[in-house]
């Protein structure tokens, strides 16, 4: 979500690829879970004889087991989200380095319509910072519900009414600077960093240069 840029397809085709492998990998837990059942209702429907049972059934759950214990370790090396085409090159943005999962945090950097952007992510933990003027500011949400005060400059107080009260603000602080609009989020999530980047640019487009 941001005021610019973005691939939709791109976005659409990952969701696709990385839903196939949790498709296969049901399919491997039903088969193990329906095994046993479908053993037994051979067995008791006279499909099966008592002797086969006994002597099948334990291995044939074994096998299936190390199978699919094979084949998880297959799908999982074979899903790798490519977050840099898919989200941040269309974005204008760029990860500076490539950390380990945990050992540092997560930096983006780039140029939008002039204005630098730096976002950076660690955690729950995200700031997102957008260069421009803009008059002094804080603003800080609640429940999900921006608080408006009376000193708020006009623009950013125009901008803000509009927003309905949801989930994707709560854990989120807005500050503005000459240096432009920065935010602040404490949340979970997967790349909410999004509405922090179209909500700075929102305000930036909406506010008079000092």
């Amino acid at each position: 979500m941001a005021l610019w840029g973005g691939n939709p397809e791109a976005l659409i085709a990952e969701r696709r690829n990385a839903r196939r492998p949790l498709l296969e990998w049901s399919a491997w837990t039903t088969a193990l879970a329906l095994c046993p059942l479908v053993s037994v209702w051979l067995y008791l429907f006279g499909a099966l004889s008592q002797a086969a049972f006994l002597t099948y059934i334990r291995p044939a759950i074994v096998i299936l087991a190390v199978l699919m214990l094979v084949r998880t370790y297959f799908l999982l090396q074979g899903v790798k989200r490519n977050d840099q085409e898919a989200i941040y090159a269309p974005l204008g943005l760029s990860q500076v380095g490539f950390p380990q999962p945990d050992a540092a945090p997560k930096v983006l950097e780039g140029v939008r319509r002039g204005r630098s952007v730096r976002i950076t992510v660690e955690g729950r933990h995200s700031t997102t910072q957008v260069s421009g003027q803009v008059l002094v500011f804080e603003v800080e949400s609640v429940e999900g519900k921006f608080v408006l005060t009376e000193d708020l400059p006009e623009e950013v107080h125009s901008a803000l009414k509009s927003l309905r009260k949801a989930m994707r603000w709560v854990g989120v602080k807005l500050a503005g600077t000459q240096e432009g609009v920065s935010v602040d989020r404490n949340s979970r999530g997967v790349n909410l960093w999004l509405y922090d980047l179209w909500l700075a640019e929102r305000l930036l487009e909406q506010s008079q240069p000092v």
